[in-house]
C-alpha cells in the first residue's frame, strides 16, 4: 500500500463497497481496496465490487485514496463568541451541517468534520466577524469517503 495513514474498520462508512481484487493494477491507490484489506475475520459478508468491474486497465469504481485533515468537535469555536451572537452562530451552524442531531454529534466530535465543512463553517463565523483564534478541538489525518 502507497499510503502510510492506518485505515481502522471502524473508519469505513457502513455500506461502502470493498474490493478484494489483488490482481487490479489500481489497488494501491483505491479506497476500496484498501478498505478491504481492513474486514474483520468475523465478518461473512456485506457489499463489494466484482473483479469484472475491471474491464482493460479500468474500474468505474475506482476511489483514490485521498487524504484529508478531518476535524472533530467544534466546542472551542465558541469560546470568545459574544452573548449577543451565539444563539445566531448556533442556528447557522445546525442550518448547514442538516439540523440540531447531526450539530450535536459534530459539535461533540462524534462525526468528523471535512476541510470543505470547516471551511464553511468557518465562514459562518467570519460573517459575524470573528476571524481571529479559531481552532476546532481537534484534528487528524484520515481517509475522504
Amino acid at each position: 500500500m502507497s499510503t502510510n495513514i492506518h485505515l481502522n474498520y471502524q473508519d469505513v462508512p457502513a455500506s461502502y463497497k470493498f474490493c478484494f481484487n489483488c490482481e487490479c493494477p489500481l489497488r494501491d491507490d483505491c479506497l476500496h481496496y484498501l478498505a478491504g484489506t481492513v474486514v474483520p475475520p468475523d465478518r461473512q459478508w456485506g457489499t463489494a465490487v466484482f473483479p469484472n468491474a475491471l474491464n482493460g486497465g479500468k474500474c468505474g469504481f475506482h476511489r483514490p485514496a485521498v487524504k484529508e485533515r478531518m476535524a472533530y468537535g467544534f466546542k472551542r469555536l465558541f469560546m470568545d463568541v459574544k452573548a449577543r451572537d451565539i444563539a445566531g452562530l448556533r442556528q447557522k451552524v445546525q442550518e448547514y451541517l442538516g439540523g440540531r442531531t447531526p450539530y450535536y454529534r459534530f459539535s461533540k466530535g462524534i462525526y468528523k468534520l471535512t476541510e470543505e465543512q470547516q471551511r464553511a463553517i468557518l465562514d459562518i463565523f467570519a460573517g459575524y466577524g470573528y476571524t481571529e483564534n479559531l481552532a476546532f478541538d481537534e484534528y487528524q489525518e484520515s481517509y475522504r469517503f
